[in-house]
């Protein structure tokens, strides 16, 4: 009977696991997240780590869902991979789990403990092993990926820990009804997740539309603000800021020029030298700028990014002529990626420069009207990496495509 009962304990939790996987959510920054974490702290929980370790790879196996017809090769190697790590991270954590537990006193905090180290372990090489995979095939740098996720996700993991001790506890009461209880709990999880992931991704199309708004606006500024907001990234991991610190400079990067949008046609694509009372109204779009992310709630607080993008460092910059370090460093790095940018770029009145002009006039002017720290920082991320040279060589690699 015991038997039978575990038996079919296996089978319903595949098919949960299997549900799990088809309902997986992709996550903004990287990554996907599901609750099947939930049913593999239970099967660990009811049948030990290698039976889970078996559910949850046959569980991945069955996940037709995600199988790309159209890139077979692929697909498939992106299946025994997810079925490889899923397998190798269930059974160290199982093992790891057992070795302290059988150090530890047997007692209600004990198990405990053994479950959160079981949690952090899975956790860990789980996104251990997926950054791992997404550096490789991405070429992002894997520290920056796997803090910002391994950070990102321990909320999720410890929700999904706990609701997956308590249908072990259940089922080993009650029997399978537990595990379909619990499976309700699981869904709304899922559900939560889902609307952070929603509301996110929201505000991501909010950037794209004012950006695509913007460029449909000024010609000359198409591509200008992705390029930006690259080169503006990559300074900004040069001079060691966190993952959080990137994702805000690479969206107010994005939307440096937005203020743009209420400059009038005529100025903002005048070919000649503007007038004074022109030169005028093309300052206000930093403060027209800041004023337009305010009122995007995650993130108003970074709108001095925008606002000071054109403060000088000697302090004879606009819109309030501060200087130094009381300019927000996002704004001196953006401030420093926008001008190599737009010296490098085309413009009705003038050639665009070459890039070592650019860089000479950015070391000329570093003290007055760069940060000289940031500047020093742009010369190092150009020597690996120029956005202008990124487009570049995709426009090429699409060109021999296309032949």
């Amino acid at each position: 009977m015991n038997l039978n009962k575990n038996f079919l304990a296996f089978i319903v939790f595949i098919f949960f696991e299997t549900i799990a996987e088809r309902l997986s959510i992709r996550m903004p920054k990287f990554g996907q997240v599901s609750v099947a974490f939930g049913l593999d702290v239970a099967a660990f929980l009811i049948f030990g780590y290698k039976i889970a370790a078996l559910i949850a790879g046959i569980s991945f196996l069955l996940d037709f869902g995600k199988f790309d017809l159209k890139n077979i090769k692929l697909s498939i190697l992106k299946r025994i991979f997810n079925i490889s790590q899923i397998i190798i991270t269930i059974s160290i954590a199982g093992i790891i789990h057992n070795f302290f537990l059988n150090l530890l006193p047997s007692n209600v905090f004990s198990t405990f403990l053994a479950i959160f180290i079981f949690t952090f372990v899975y956790l860990f090489i789980n996104v251990l092993l997926v950054c791992l995979a997404a550096s490789l095939s991405l070429n992002l740098p894997f520290v920056y990926i796997f803090i910002d996720n391994f950070k990102g996700f321990i909320p999720n993991y410890a929700l999904l820990a706990i609701l997956g001790y308590l249908m072990a506890l259940v089922y080993n009461s009650i029997g399978i009804p537990g595990i379909i209880l619990f499976f309700i709990p699981l869904l709304i999880a899922r559900y939560v997740f889902k609307l952070y992931s929603d509301l996110r991704e929201s505000y991501l199309s909010t950037i794209r539309a004012l950006v695509a708004a913007l460029e449909a606006k000024d010609p000359y500024t198409k591509g200008h603000s992705e390029r930006v907001s690259e080169l503006a990234v990559e300074i900004a991991r040069e001079m060691g800021m966190k993952p959080d610190e990137l994702e805000n400079i690479r969206f107010m990067a994005l939307l440096h020029d937005v203020g743009k949008i209420g400059i009038l046609d005529t100025v903002l694509n005048k070919k000649g030298t503007l007038d004074p009372e022109e030169k005028e109204l093309i300052q206000e779009h930093p403060v027209l700028g800041a004023k337009i992310v305010e009122e995007i709630p995650f993130l108003k607080q970074y709108a001095g990014m925008v606002r000071h993008h054109h403060e000088r460092f000697d302090g004879t910059g606009y819109p309030d002529k501060i200087s130094g370090e009381k300019i927000p460093l996002g704004a001196r790095i953006i401030a420093v990626a926008d001008t190599y940018d737009a010296m490098t770029s085309d413009r009705p009145y003038r050639a665009a420069l070459t890039k070592e002009q650019a860089m000479s006039e950015l070391k000329r002017n570093a003290g007055q009207q760069h940060d000289p720290k940031v500047v020093k920082a742009l010369l190092k991320v150009l020597e690996r990496f120029d956005p202008r040279e990124k487009e570049l060589e995709a426009l090429k690699e699409a060109a021999a495509e296309g032949t």
